[in-house]
């Protein structure tokens, strides 16, 4: 090979050079086409030079994907000619089957746009959003910032094409409370009218003092989750206990592949209570001291939409043949039963507050 997967127009430059075909012969290959370019790229991955899957659901249905190759085997006489067996020795090639996808194109053109816009107005590094159906689990849209071009993924670095939805960790800060609070409301601890102090703006766990980023006077249980007071949240965590905290920060998912069917998902990172510190049960209540990805985070939320029901993500509805037979299919899956129905009603009502009067 001089080189492979040329573009038409350079083909036919040299073409017109009028080099020998002796010298230089040209061979027809198939090659992956991405039609909507960038478009849900960090979902759907990219094809090597000969077609193989390297990322994304290229990747992770490569095997469905690739079809099976055909072969037929030949004599020949004394003079090279060939000639073809009387005998079955033949056996003709198969179609890949087709992937269909939960993704909804207009919900992923909208994610990716919004995206777009959240990167220019705040000159993000990168940027990450999910859509998912918190009944079923099925992923409508998944969208990655920076982009890339699958057709053209030489120009791309790695730093490029992975898919930080479920690869890259982070501490979630305040978004974890609401772990806390469903844990709390479950075991019976607190309830949405109990009254917590956070008129000082302070309390020292572990000997190190935490602060709220604006003092609060003393809030209920609801205005604890609503005003995202870290001193009510660290209160919270403290009636709880450490024990029963990671028995329900490991239920809701956390530290555990959310097993989505796509390639690289990390489980992030959750240490065991005895290995915990005198200020861990803070910071673990105010989302620090912990790492987890955007989509055990998105699961976690959408378990407490869902009467307190885990679902596993999922991106392939179906696989069929070429015939539009259904060779495989999956449906929704409950992971376990986290919280009550009852708890989960009553924080949902909780959280809507957060939008409706929180300001946060």
């Amino acid at each position: 090979w001089l080189d492979r997967k040329l573009d038409p127009e350079r083909v036919r430059k040299i073409k017109a050079l009028s080099i020998s075909t002796r010298e230089i012969g040209f061979l027809k290959e198939g090659k992956r086409f991405y039609p909507k370019k960038n478009l849900a790229s960090h979902l759907l991955g990219f094809v090597g030079m000969d077609n193989k899957g390297l990322e994304g659901v290229e990747l992770a249905y490569e095997g469905d994907m690739k079809g099976e190759e055909g072969w037929l085997v030949l004599g020949r006489d004394a003079l090279g000619r060939d000639i073809f067996p009387s005998n079955n020795n033949y056996k003709s090639p198969s179609s890949g089957r087709d992937i269909y996808l939960t993704i909804d194109e207009v919900i992923q053109y909208i994610t990716e746009k919004e995206l777009v816009n959240g990167v220019e107005r705040w000159r993000a590094k990168s940027a990450i959003a999910i859509v998912m159906n918190p009944r079923t689990g099925e992923i409508l849209a998944m969208g990655v910032r920076p982009e890339f071009n699958p057709n053209i993924i030489g120009n791309y670095k790695p730093y490029d094409w992975r898919n930080r939805a479920i690869t890259d960790l982070y501490e979630p800060g305040s978004t974890f409370k609401v772990i806390s609070a469903a844990a709390a409301l479950e075991e019976g601890v607190a309830r949405p009218g109990d009254l917590f102090d956070c008129s000082r703006g302070e309390i020292e766990v572990g000997g190190k003092v935490m602060r709220d980023a604006h003092r609060h006077g003393v809030l209920s249980f609801t205005e604890v989750i609503q005003k995202s007071s870290n001193i009510g949240a660290i209160q919270i965590g403290m009636k709880l206990g450490k024990e029963r905290f990671y028995k329900y920060i490991k239920a809701f998912g956390f530290g555990a592949k959310t097993g989505i069917d796509l390639p690289g998902e990390s489980p992030g990172k959750v240490r065991v209570p005895k290995e915990w510190s005198g200020t861990s049960i803070g910071a673990v209540s105010i989302g620090q001291e912990i790492a987890v990805s955007p989509l055990q985070i998105l699961a976690a939320f959408s378990a407490i939409a869902n009467d307190g029901n885990l679902m596993k993500p999922y991106i392939v509805s179906e696989v069929r043949d070429n015939e539009g037979r259904v060779i495989k299919s999956f449906t929704p899956q409950v992971v376990r039963k986290v919280i009550s129905e009852n708890t989960s009603k009553r924080l949902t009502e909780i959280l809507k507050t957060v939008v409706e009067e929180g300001g946060t």
